[in-house]
């Protein structure tokens, strides 16, 4: 559920939602056959966004948590970023597509040890800018170019195309 007051609520694919203890309340658990699709446009139509994540995984494949695409899940897009993952090294790492290339910060240390993290993602698509934080400590800012949504108007959590989906708690 959207706790910005936006509706901007998402629907579960792939079977029943089930759930596990948070650390401050109950958070579904996505089996790896599961994922979230987002209302379309939701991050595109944004030239400022805040994503805020509170996620924990101790899968050795990695996953993303967030990723936007130019079709929906069930077709092979040209376009897809996935926003926010955790890579095969099990570090957290945050990426968005500029004029220039690539924006891409990773975290320091692994994210794959079966604790509650929360990532942070600030980006501004007018200044070229992309701000993580993971667990309140930055992992850096980055300022390269213009941040281009292209025409990924797909929001997906849990899911990606290239990586498919893996067994996170969100």
């Amino acid at each position: 559920l959207d706790s910005s007051g936006k509706s901007n609520n998402g629907s579960l694919v792939g079977g029943s939602a089930s759930y596990v203890d948070g650390d401050s309340g109950r958070a579904i658990s996505l089996s790896g056959a599961q994922y979230i699709v987002m209302p379309n446009n939701v991050i595109k139509n944004q030239t400022e966004f805040t994503v805020s994540i509170r996620f924990r995984t101790s899968d050795s494949n990695g996953g993303v948590l967030l990723a936007y695409q130019n079709t929906a899940a069930s077709v092979l897009p040209t376009n897809h970023i996935p926003i926010a993952a955790v890579d095969g090294n099990g570090y957290f790492r945050a990426e968005l597509w500029t004029s220039s290339g690539g924006l891409v910060r990773t975290s320091t240390s692994q994210v794959n040890n079966g604790q509650w993290h929360t990532a942070v993602i600030t980006g501004n698509t007018t200044n070229g800018t992309l701000d993580v934080y993971l667990d309140g400590s930055r992992v850096g800012t980055q300022a390269t170019g213009v941040i281009v949504h292209l025409d990924m108007q797909y929001n997906h959590i849990g899911y990606e195309v290239l990586a498919n989906v893996r067994s996170l708690d969100y």
